[in-house]
């Protein structure tokens, strides 16, 4: 009888303990590379989407003044840490229905007081041909950023009395 010791040898595939470790010490030391570049794409995209945000509600009060004949307007306030905007019609008054530009953007002080009212809401007012009501308004922003005085801001400014909108830095 031909016995014959069947041994498999063990298997040499696989990480060894030193090499996972290297690879999780240079996952890291990337991720914190990363990481602050990242966070700033985010900060300045959440500003931009803000900046998009403001400006299309600036066109759509303008466009509506004009097709319905009558005064539209935006308005523009700081609740808590947090910049919302709501449209209205007729005179400036307080909107009823409040829309948030997202959590944590908040009015930059770089912008105009000009533009407020005894109640800190901003306004930009358009009237029945979609010009501009208030000549104060004429060049003048909303800039918004992630804190007060936050080198990062974007904003919309009104830079005619037709009118004419303009996205800025």
């Amino acid at each position: 009888m031909n016995k014959r010791i069947l041994f498999k040898p063990k298997s040499d595939s696989g990480f060894t303990l030193t090499e996972a470790l290297v690879v999780v010490i240079l996952a890291g030391v990337i991720a914190a590379i990363s990481a602050p570049g990242w966070l700033g794409y985010l900060e300045r995209r959440r500003l931009v989407t803000a900046q998009d945000t403001l400006y299309q509600a600036l066109l759509n009060a303008q466009t509506r003044a004009q097709q319905t004949a009558s005064q539209r307007g935006v308005a523009i306030r700081e609740q808590g840490d947090k910049a919302e905007w709501a449209l209205f019609s007729g005179t400036p008054s307080t909107p009823g229905s409040w829309e948030s530009f997202g959590t944590g953007v908040v009015i930059h002080e770089d912008t105009d007081d000009d533009l407020k009212n005894a109640d800190d809401i901003y306004f930009f007012t358009f009237d029945h041909k979609g010009n501009v009501v208030n000549e104060a308004t004429v060049d003048k922003g909303i800039f918004f950023a992630r804190e007060q005085d936050s080198p990062v801001k974007r904003g919309v400014k009104l830079s005619t009395l037709l009118g004419a909108l303009e996205k800025s830095d």
